[in-house]
């Protein structure tokens, strides 16, 4: 699967696992995405100056769908397992999902997951990137709301038919709008009821592997990768390799690479 958007003033080809390359003069830079479960041998690699490419493999958590669901849920932390079942027996919230979001639905999401973005100092998501994937019918949008409707969570999956894996694009709460500890308490029950809710669905539509995405190397924000440990996520790699096409693309390559190349190795030490 090959989509196609502009991020900022950089027009992307975005691939997930092989083939359906679509390039051309248009695009300063190709993605392509593969699920691997062992390391390679280098985690970070950058090409010549003739074919400037980036080639980052960044360790990701994957829950193995393999197995019956009990076993599945008895490999989560027994504290996020009691949260699960509170928020789904007392918490007062519903859950919606649909693998095709209209355009009114993603433009909300974006608008929720921007505000958090902005307070978090986090890459805002792209709207047209969202939209693409909905049109290749590999988006999944997910959302928990209150009983007053407000969301609480939501998340963008997408659906990698080639890797047989549901990942993790963007995940967004309300806990930093409340200085209420009740309140950011139940948004975070919501979150893990979300995210037990979304792994079940990758399992029913099959998929061998739910995926949480790259591991977070800040360090204000390292409690997300202990949450994702708790569900009994063993650890992947998604494997990025980016392919310059203009002089604008290989410009962000080697921005990419001297941002990546330190970071990389002392992820895979974590």
């Amino acid at each position: 699967m090959t989509i196609t958007y502009r991020r900022r003033f950089i027009n992307m080809e975005e691939t997930w696992g092989d083939g359906g390359v679509i390039s051309d003069n248009k695009r300063d830079i190709s993605i392509q995405v593969h699920l691997l479960l062992e390391a390679p041998q280098k985690l970070i690699s950058i090409g010549n100056k003739e074919t400037t490419s980036l080639d980052i493999s960044v360790p990701n958590f994957l829950i193995d769908l393999r197995s019956d669901e009990a076993n599945i849920f008895k490999k989560i932390h027994k504290s996020t397992r009691a949260d699960i079942r509170k928020a789904t027996e007392n918490d007062e919230i519903t859950y919606y999902g649909t693998d095709h979001p209209t355009g009114e639905q993603i433009k909300e999401f974006c608008m929720f997951y921007n505000l958090f973005a902005e307070k978090k100092g986090i890459a805002l998501c792209s709207l047209e990137r969202l939209q693409e994937l909905r049109n290749h019918d590999a988006l999944i949008m997910t959302v928990v709301r209150d009983k007053n409707s407000n969301i609480l969570c939501a998340s963008m999956l997408l659906q990698d038919r080639c890797c047989s894996q549901l990942y993790g694009l963007y995940g967004v709460s309300a806990r930093l709008s409340t200085n209420s500890s009740k309140e950011r308490n139940k948004i975070g029950r919501a979150n893990k009821f979300l995210q037990w809710k979304e792994i079940q669905l990758a399992r029913e539509k099959g998929f061998d592997w739910y995926n949480f995405g790259g591991e977070i190397h800040q360090e204000k924000d390292l409690g997300v990768n202990d949450f994702k440990r708790r569900f009994g996520a063993i650890r992947g790699f998604d494997r990025r390799i980016y392919t310059s096409r203009s002089l604008l693309g290989k410009m962000y390559v080697y921005l990419l690479y001297y941002k990546w190349k330190n970071i990389i190795p002392s992820m895979y030490r974590m």
